[in-house]
C-alpha cells in the first residue's frame, strides 16, 4: 500500500500526507500486514482506493514543488485553495496543476472560499468571465495569469462582457488582455474592494457604443474602493467610464488612447448631486489621441487628477465641468490638444478647462501647444497658481475664425490667479490676449505675481492682457511682470487698447507691476538669471513653494519659479521609463514560503526638469519604497515543500543455518524493494533504514525460505 501511496503522492493533498507520513515511518510492521491483506484482496482494495481519490478530486491538487505561485495560500491564518486553468485542460478535471480546468469560468465557479486563487495558463480563452463569489477583507478571491503567461479573454461572439462582477466584494483580477466584447470589456457594478491590475483592454474599432472599462453602480449599491493599477485601454467609446454611484476609485498609471469619446470620463448620475461620483483619484495616467477629452468629469465631487499626461486629444486635455466641485488638478502635462477630428470637431478647446464648478485648485501644471492653455468658465472660488502656460497658440484649420487662442481666459468666474508664467501664448490673429477676462461676464478675478511674456496677438485686436472691466467684471491686478520683445506692451480694456502707462493711470491697476525683460535662463528655461527684475518683486499671497517645490524665501518672486541659483540647462520635462522590481513575500507564517511578485511603475508616472536620470530615480525610489509592501499585500503564501527521500533497491545473500546435522543450507537472496523506506533528512538516511532492515532480516529470511540438502559424505576404502 505504501508503494501505491508513494506512486500517487503528487496527487494527494499535502495536508493528508503531512498526517500519514509520520505514522507510516513509525509503523512498518503495520504496513507489512496491510501489504499482505492487499495481496489477498487487490480488487476490493483498488476499488476502495479509487473511491477515495475520486472524492478527493473535488479539492485542490497541489504538487510539493518549490513554485511560489502553485500551492496553498495562507492569509489571515486561513488555508485557501489554488485552482488552475489551461488550454489543455478539461472542465471535468479537478482543477489542479496536473489536471486543470479548460475554462476560466469553471475555475471561478470552483473558487468558493475567501482567499481562493484561480491561475490561468497561456492562451486565448473564447469566453466571458463572471465572478459569482465574494472574498473577504484582506483575503480576496484572485483571478490571475500564471507566472508571466500571456492570457487573453476573447469575448468575440456577441458576448456583452469580457470580465463581469455584480454585487461582488473583495476580488482581484491581475494580468489579462481582454478583447472584443460587444458592450464592455470589463464591467464592475455595485462592488467593493476590487483591484484590477496589469490589464490590457482592446477593442477592434473606435466606436461610441463599446467601453473598455465601466464602473457603474447597481440599482441599489455603489461601487466603493475600486483600484485600477497599470490598466490600459485602446479604441472603443471610452477608455475608462466611471458613471455616478462610485465612492473611492483610485487609478494608478495606465494608458488610455484612441477612444471615440474620452480616455477617462467621470460622470454623475442624473442631476442629483447626492448621486454624483466622489473621492476619485487619477494618478499617473497617460491619455492621448481620444475623440474628445483626454481626462474629464461631469458632475462629480472631490476628484484629483495628478501626475497625468494628456496629449493630442481632439478636445481638451483635462476638462472639469457641470458641477464638479472640489476638484484638484496638479502636476499634469497637457500638450498639443484641441486637434479636432473624430467626435469633437470644434477647435475651441483647452489644455485644462474648468467649467461651472466650484472650489477647484489648478496648480503646478504645464500646458503647451493647445489652443488655450487654461480656461475658467462659470467657476466660483477657484485657485490657479504655479502653472507654466507656454506656447498655447494652436488654431485648428477646421475651426471657425472666431475661435481664438489665448494663454488663460476667465468668464463669469471668481477666484485667484497667482505666480503663473505665461510665455508666447495667443496667435497673431487672435482677438484675445495672454490673459483675457470676458467683458460683461460678471467675473471677479485677482491676478498677482504672474509673468506675461511675448504675447503674439495683433495689437489692433487684443493686448497682452485683455480686461472686460465694464462694470460687470472686476479685476484686481498687481505685482505682475509684462514684457513683449516684439512690440510695445499693450493692454486692452473692453474694446479699447491702451499703452502701459495709460492703462495704469486710467484703472489704478498694476501699480507695483513692471515692464521688463524677466531674464529667463533661456528661451526654454523659465527660471531666472541672477539679475532678473522678477526676483523678490512679488507680494505674499500665501504660497509657500514654487512650481518645482522650492520654498519661497523672503518676498516671493514673480512667476512660477523662485530663484535659487543660475540654471544653465534648458527646461525640458523628462518622464520616467517603465520600471519593474520583484520581491518575495516575507510575512507568511511558519511552515510557509512567500511567492515572488513584480511591482511596476508605469512609464510617465514621474517627471523631472533636471534630467532623464532624475525622472527615473523617482521611479526607482517608488520601487524601493513600495515593492515589498506591494508584494506582501498581493503575494501568496504556500506550504513549504518537504523533500521526501526513498531508499534504493537493495539485496544481500545469506545461507540458511537452521538445517539439522548432516544437512547443508542453501544461499538465499533477500531484497528490500525501492521506496519501502523514506526520510525527510537525506537519501543516505533513507538508504540506511533499508540497509538496517536488510541486515536485521536477511538471515531470518534465508532460514525461512532456504532449503536443506543432505550432505554427501564420500566413504574411503581401506
Amino acid at each position: 500500500m505504501f508503494i501505491l501511496l508513494k506512486d500517487n503522492f503528487d496527487k494527494i493533498d499535502v495536508r493528508i500526507v503531512s498526517y500519514i507520513l509520520p505514522f507510516i515511518k513509525k509503523n512498518n510492521s503495520f504496513i507489512q500486514h496491510l501489504k499482505i491483506i492487499y495481496m489477498k484482496h487487490q480488487i476490493v482494495f483498488c476499488s476502495l482506493l479509487f473511491l477515495i481519490f475520486t472524492v478527493r478530486c473535488n479539492e485542490s491538487v497541489i504538487l510539493p514543488e518549490n513554485l511560489a505561485s502553485q500551492t496553498l495560500q495562507l492569509k489571515s491564518a486561513t488555508l485557501s485553495t489554488n485552482f488552475y486553468v489551461s488550454k489543455t485542460g478539461n472542465d471535468s478535471n479537478a482543477g489542479t496543476i496536473l489536471f486543470p480546468f479548460l475554462t476560466i469560468q469553471k475555475g471561478l465557479n470552483a473558487a468558493t472560499a475567501a482567499g481562493d486563487t484561480v491561475f490561468v495558463r497561456a492562451g486565448i480563452y473564447a469566453e466571458y468571465v463572471t465572478f459569482n463569489t465574494s472574498g473577504a477583507t484582506g483575503n480576496p478571491i484572485v483571478l490571475k495569469n500564471y507566472g508571466s503567461d500571456a492570457v487573453t479573454i476573447d469575448a468575440t461572439g456577441s458576448r456583452y462582457y469580457g470580465i463581469y462582477a455584480h454585487l461582488i466584494n473583495n476580488i482581484v483580477v491581475d494580468g489579462f488582455t481582454v478583447i472584443n466584447s460587444t458592450h464592455y470589456n470589463v464591467y464592475i457594478s455595485g462592488c467593493s474592494n476590487v483591484t484590477l491590475q496589469n490589464i490590457n483592454s482592446q477593442l477592434p474599432v473606435v466606436t461610441s457604443v463599446i467601453y473598455n472599462y465601466l464602473l457603474n453602480p447597481s440599482s441599489t449599491t455603489w461601487n466603493t474602493n475600486i483600484n485600477l493599477i497599470n490598466c490600459n485601454a485602446l479604441n472603443g467609446g471610452y477608455g475608462l467610464y466611471i458613471s455616478g454611484g462610485n465612492n473611492g476609485v483610485m487609478v494608478t498609471g495606465g494608458e488610455f488612447s484612441y477612444a471615440y469619446i474620452d480616455g477617462v470620463n467621470i460622470e454623475g448620475q442624473g442631476s442629483d448631486p447626492s448621486l454624483y461620483a466622489q473621492n476619485i483619484v487619477i494618478n499617473g495616467a497617460y491619455s492621448h489621441h481620444n475623440g474628445r477629452q483626454g481626462l474629464g468629469t461631469f458632475g462629480v465631487n472631490y476628484v484629483t487628477f495628478q501626475n497625468c499626461h494628456s496629449a493630442y486629444n481632439a478636445a481638451s486635455g483635462i476638462q472639469i465641468e457641470a458641477n464638479s466641485s472640489n476638484t484638484i488638478v496638479e502636476n499634469n502635462r497637457c500638450e498639443f490638444n484641441c486637434r479636432g477630428g473624430g467626435y469633437a470637431n470644434s477647435g475651441y478647446e483647452t489644455g485644462i478647462w474648468v467649467f461651472n464648478s466650484s472650489n477647484s485648485i489648478v496648480r503646478r501644471n504645464i500646458t503647451t501647444g493647445n489652443q488655450t492653455g487654461l480656461r475658467f468658465g462659470s467657476v466660483t472660488n477657484f485657485q490657479a497658481y504655479d502653472n507654466l502656460i507656454i506656447g498655447n497658440n494652436f488654431h485648428n484649420p477646421s475651426a471657425s475664425p472666431d475661435q481664438n487662442t489665448s494663454g488663460v481666459d476667465f468668464s463669469a468666474s471668481t477666484g485667484t490667479f497667482y505666480n503663473n508664467t505665461l510665455v508666447g501664448n495667443s496667435a497673431s490673429d487672435s482677438k484675445l490676449g495672454s490673459i483675457y477676462v470676458y467683458p460683461a461676464s460678471g467675473s471677479n478675478i485677482i491676478i498677482k505675481n504672474n509673468i506675461v511674456v511675448n504675447d503674439g496677438s495683433d495689437t489692433s485686436l487684443a493686448g497682452d492682457m485683455h480686461f472686460g472691466q465694464d462694470g460687470t467684471s472686476t479685476v484686481v491686478s498687481d505685482y505682475n511682470l509684462v514684457y513683449n520683445a516684439n512690440r510695445a506692451v499693450d493692454i486692452r480694456i473692453v474694446t479699447t487698447n491702451h499703452t502701459w502707462s495709460d492703462y495704469k493711470s486710467l484703472t489704478g491697476q498694476d501699480a507695483h507691476s513692471i515692464v521688463a525683460d524677466p531674464l529667463f535662463v533661456s528661451t526654454t528655461n523659465y527660471q531666472f538669471q541672477a539679475a532678473s527684475p522678477a526676483i523678490n518683486a512679488g507680494v505674499n499671497v500665501g504660497l509657500t513653494s514654487d512650481f518645482p517645490g522650492n520654498p519661497i524665501i523672503g518676498l516671493p518672486d514673480i512667476g512660477a519659479y523662485e530663484y535659487t541659483a543660475l540654471v544653465t540647462a534648458p527646461l525640458t520635462t523628462y518622464y520616467n521609463t517603465q520600471a519593474t522590481a520583484t520581491a518575495t513575500k516575507n510575512n507568511c507564517g511558519t511552515g510557509y514560503i512567500g511567492s515572488t511578485v513584480s511591482y511596476t511603475v508605469a512609464a510617465g508616472k514621474y517627471n523631472s526638469t533636471v534630467s532623464q536620470a532624475a525622472a527615473n530615480s523617482l521611479a526607482t525610489a517608488d520601487l524601493n519604497a513600495n515593492t515589498q509592501n506591494y508584494t506582501n499585500a498581493n503575494g501568496t503564501c504556500i506550504v513549504k515543500p518537504v523533500n521526501v527521500y526513498y531508499n534504493v533497491r537493495m539485496s544481500a545473500t545469506a545461507t540458511k543455518n537452521s538445517c539439522g546435522t548432516g544437512y547443508t543450507g542453501s544461499t538465499v537472496i533477500f531484497t528490500v524493494a525501492a521506496g519501502r523506506y523514506s526520510s525527510t533528512v537525506s537519501q543516505a538516511a533513507a538508504n540506511a533504514l533499508a540497509s538496517t532492515y536488510l541486515n536485521a532480516n536477511k538471515q531470518a529470511y534465508a532460514n525461512k525460505y532456504g532449503t536443506c540438502t543432505l550432505t554427501v559424505t564420500t566413504l574411503r576404502r581401506y
